[in-house]
Order: C-alpha cells, then sequence, then structure tokens
C-alpha cells in the first residue's frame, strides 16, 4: 500500500488531501443539518424541498458544462470559498429562507464543481496502472473523513450543549465544518494549469467506441431515483423509528463509514480477480437484500447493521465506477461524459427526493425503500448487459 501511495505524483497526492478536507468540512454539515432544519419545524416535505434545490443548482452548473469550455483547475481553486459560503449561509446564520435557499444554492454548485472536476483530473494525472488505485484511495479518503465528520460531529455538538442551547450548539459545529474547508484551499497551489492536459489529449491516439460507453448513464438514472426516494433521510430513519439523538446517529454513520473505507481499499484488489464491471454488479446486487431488510425491521440492531452491509456493498465500487466511465471513452470526451452522469443522477436523484420526502412523511419508509429496492434491481440487471459490450468487456 505504501509504494502505490509513494507512486502517485505530487499533484494526484495534493488532490486526495484537498478532497479529505472538502469532505471533513462538509461531513461536519451533512449529517446534523436535516436534525437541524427538524428541531427548527421543518418537516420532512420542506427538507426534500431544500434538498432538491441545492442537487438542482449542481445540476444547472453541470447543463452548463455542455456548452462552456470550464477550466478544471481554476473551478477547484474557487471551490473551498464557495463551499463554506454555503454552509454558512444555511448552518451558521440566521435560519430564514432568505439565507437558507442561496446557501442551498451555493451548495449545490460546490458539489457540482467537485464532481465535475475530480474524475477527469484523477484520471489524467495518473498513471493508467495506479489509476484504480487513486479513485480508490480518494473515494476512501472521503469516507475516512466521514467517519472523522459523522462521529466528531455528533459528539462536538452534544459537548457544546453542555454550554450553549441546541440552536448555537449546531451553529458553531456548521462553522466549524466551513473553516475545515477553506484550510483546503493550501493543498491546491501545486495543481498545475491545464495546458499539460490539453497537450495530452492532443496527442491522444486511442479509438473508443464513444456511444456505447454513454450508455452507463442509464443504470445510473435508476440508481439516482432509487437513492433519492431514502438516502438523504436516513438521519431521519433513525431518529424517528428508534428515537436516537445525534450523537447515536452520528455513531452509526461514523462506523458505516469505516466498513465503507475498509471495503472500498479492497476493490482495487478485486480487479486482478475479475473485471471491474463485473465487481460493480457482484457488490450492488449483494446490497439489494438488505434494502430490504431496512424497509421491513423494526428492530434497531438488525436495521443498523443492515445500512452498514447495504452502503458498504453498494459504495464499495463507486471509485471503480468512476474509473470505468473515463476509461470507456477517449480523453477528450471525458469531462462530458463524467458531466452527463453527474447531471443524470442529480436530477434523477432531486426529483426522488422530492417525492421521497412526501412519501416518507405520509406512508413512513418501508414503501419508499421497497421502491428503490426495485429501481436498484433493474440497475443491476442492464449493468450485467453492458458489461457484455465493447468497451465495457475489457475494462
Amino acid at each position: 500500500m505504501k509504494s502505490i501511495i509513494k507512486n502517485f505524483n505530487r499533484e494526484v497526492k495534493s488532490l486526495l488531501l484537498t478532497n479529505f478536507l472538502l469532505s471533513l468540512g462538509s461531513s461536519l454539515f451533512s449529517l446534523l443539518y436535516n436534525l437541524y432544519l427538524k428541531d427548527l419545524g421543518f418537516t420532512e416535505g420542506k427538507i426534500g424541498i431544500i434538498i432538491a434545490i441545492s442537487i438542482f443548482s449542481s445540476s444547472a452548473f453541470l447543463s452548463l458544462s455542455y456548452f462552456v469550455n470550464l477550466n478544471l483547475v481554476t473551478l477547484l481553486k474557487f471551490l473551498p470559498l464557495l463551499f463554506s459560503l454555503g454552509i454558512i449561509l444555511q448552518g451558521v446564520l440566521s435560519p430564514s429562507l432568505t439565507l437558507i435557499i442561496p446557501g442551498a444554492i451555493i451548495m449545490g454548485l460546490s458539489i457540482g464543481i467537485l464532481t465535475f472536476t475530480y474524475p477527469p483530473l484523477l484520471a489524467r494525472k495518473t498513471d493508467r496502472a495506479l489509476r484504480p488505485y487513486a479513485f480508490s484511495f480518494n473515494f476512501s479518503l472521503s469516507l475516512l473523513s466521514g467517519i472523522i465528520g459523522n462521529l466528531g460531529g455528533g459528539f462536538f455538538k452534544k459537548l457544546l450543549e453542555n454550554f450553549f442551547d441546541s440552536k448555537i450548539s449546531y451553529n458553531i459545529t456548521f462553522l466549524t465544518g466551513a473553516i475545515t474547508v477553506l484550510f483546503s484551499i493550501t493543498f491546491l497551489k501545486c495543481i498545475k494549469s491545464e495546458e499539460a492536459i490539453e497537450k495530452a489529449i492532443n496527442e491522444e491516439k486511442e479509438k473508443k467506441n464513444t456511444k456505447v460507453g454513454f450508455l452507463i448513464l442509464i443504470p445510473q438514472i435508476l440508481i439516482g431515483l432509487g437513492a433519492g426516494l431514502f438516502v438523504p433521510y436516513m438521519n431521519l430513519y433513525f431518529k424517528n423509528l428508534f428515537k436516537l439523538d445525534s450523537d447515536k446517529i452520528g455513531l452509526i454513520f461514523s462506523t458505516t463509514s469505516f466498513v465503507m473505507f475498509i471495503s472500498a481499499l479492497l476493490a482495487p484488489f478485486l480487479t486482478k480477480i475479475m473485471k471491474k464491471i463485473r465487481v460493480l454488479i457482484l457488490t450492488q446486487g449483494l446490497s439489494i437484500p438488505f434494502m430490504v431488510v431496512l424497509a421491513l425491521s423494526d428492530k434497531i440492531l438488525i436495521s443498523t447493521i443492515s445500512h452498514i452491509i447495504r452502503t458498504s456493498l453498494m459504495n464499495m465500487a463507486q471509485p471503480l465506477l468512476s474509473n470505468v466511465s473515463m476509461e470507456s471513452v477517449s480523453m477528450q470526451y471525458q469531462k462530458i461524459l463524467n458531466a452527463s452522469i453527474t447531471l443524470s443522477w442529480n436530477l434523477s436523484f432531486a426529483l426522488s427526493s422530492l417525492l421521497g420526502g412526501y412519501l416518507i412523511q405520509t406512508k413512513g419508509f418501508t414503501l419508499s425503500i421497497l421502491i428503490s429496492t426495485i429501481l436498484y434491481t433493474i440497475s443491476t440487471i442492464l449493468y450485467c448487459f453492458l458489461s457484455k459490450k465493447e468497451p465495457f468487456k475489457n475494462i
């Protein structure tokens, strides 16, 4: 493992460290934000609208990338400022919709920039043999930051309540997240401009079946529709069904992130015995039964274990998905494919999160999760068909 890390160049290491700090700061915010809004009197339906606004903002940015040639490195260097501003507007200043909605828009824009810039930059700045490890480490560092942020955020907020009221405790925790995000600027200085990247694109000789590569959008849309129905509300799942407070929810999410961290590190080694897309099919398929358990269980232990296993299996091969999508098209199409994947997923996720908030508010969690299970199953079947086509069957 150490030898692999040593082989990463300085730019890749800087990208990985930047992502760690961005993810750490955002996890301090994201774990508690739904709970914060709930404590302020927002219904699940209204929370779903705020989530949707953020996702539509991200999607609007990604749509712009179809028409404007955006510089990846320049965008990345503005990201910490935008991210921290979004956190402050939503969670630090006065909790009014006049600030929350602009904050949600800015947060969505920040997430759009992050998802737009990282996969192409990692793919272009990493040697092909090291790409599975670079994508896996990037994802794993996000998970590690999630462990620290979820665990630390929940307990830090609980500790602050010994000195402040609940609202102020939330505000200080969110401010800590914003400062952490800002600190990531220090690692962005050594990321070189895109001149070298454009040169590499011009020199690329490899021809790939680009149209087939874009078919990966279809199963991703189905996953987005399924995920939006219940994933944004899993903290409320544990709060509403089992009456857990924020520190216990934080412990569950931190444990989940730790198991995901270990499983994501194992994913590149599985590619030595099977193709990347087959690893994706295997792990996603194995996660589906645990979704059914989550939908039907009324026992905290069973639900917690199912949540941890389902989430870990479902996300185990996510870095490989990014790697597969980037390798399925020629370099000049990587930005547009990455934007298309993120945009299609975001739009489907945003639409279904609105429906998910309504279903959970009126019918509970069971129906919402069962519908998601059907969508995930169809997506897995489609990946099986894609794995038999060029260029996927050779990746």
